[in-house]
């Protein structure tokens, strides 16, 4: 079978799924805590069952966003702290819909830049492929940003998502929503300002120094795809898994 067809029936979380047989003795449900970077020591809590661990690292890769990896650390410079607290982003609430009609439209995804309209974009997973969506329906996914401390109801969103879908003439009043789902994304789009420029390289930095990776989208405070990530990481377990002569550039 060839991607083209995986992806159309699996989605593309067939990219970090291929990875899976390599990769041994992952535990996931694993909260990060606290980190000591002087002692190189992580404290993680068990999601289910509320029990922590600790383990010793020599070298420790985070992805999650760095305001939330410096607030774990917890003898981190408190000026560099400080200045991770100051980074700004923007985020979404992502309303996933199911109309019993189909072909809604013919689009894989519309923009609407104008202020009219609640959201800014809308998706139609259905059209990558038929198994996004139920049969004799539309399946659809609407955008809409938020400041991270204002976030509506999820009725709100909804009702907003409709209004504006039913302006823009993709919706009829007549349509039944089958199913009507919101997933909130605290840290979607990170701003690049002034402060950014002059805080992430200066916490990036002082993270290495202390054994610590901070990698991906959110770890570096940037606009990368799946693709950008997958490189990084692999890029830097051939890094870590060099001798230091070698990885050193001379």
């Amino acid at each position: 079978m060839e991607i083209g067809q995986v992806l159309s029936s699996d989605g593309i979380k067939v990219l970090p799924e291929s990875f899976l047989p390599g990769i041994h003795g992952v535990e996931s449900g694993m909260e990060l805590m606290e980190v000591d970077t002087k002692r190189r020591r992580a404290v993680f809590r068990n999601r289910e069952d509320g029990r922590s661990k600790e383990a010793p690292y020599e070298s420790l890769v985070s992805t999650i966003p760095i305001p939330e990896l410096l607030k774990r650390c917890v003898d981190f410079p408190q000026h560099l702290k400080d200045a991770a607290e100051l980074l700004r982003w923007v985020s979404v609430s992502n309303v996933n819909l199911a109309v019993a009609r189909e072909q809604v439209s013919d689009k894989h995804w519309l923009y609407f830049p104008e202020p009219a309209y609640p959201f800014y974009r809308v998706g139609f997973p259905m059209n990558f492929s038929p198994a996004l969506g139920r049969s004799g329906c539309s399946s659809m996914y609407v955008e809409l940003s938020h400041r991270p401390t204002e976030r509506l109801s999820d009725e709100e969103l909804i009702a907003r998502s409709r209004q504006g879908l039913e302006q823009a003439g993709i919706l009829k009043p007549s349509d039944e929503l089958v199913v009507a789902d919101v997933k909130d994304l605290h840290y979607a789009y990170v701003y690049f300002d002034q402060h950014r420029a002059r805080a992430v390289p200066a916490i990036v930095a002082e993270l290495e120094r202390r054994g610590i990776y901070s990698i991906g989208r959110y770890g570096r405070w940037e606009h990368t795809s799946m693709e950008d990530a997958i490189g990084q990481g692999k890029r830097l377990a051939e890094q870590l898994r060099m001798p230091a002569a070698q990885a050193i550039p001379a």
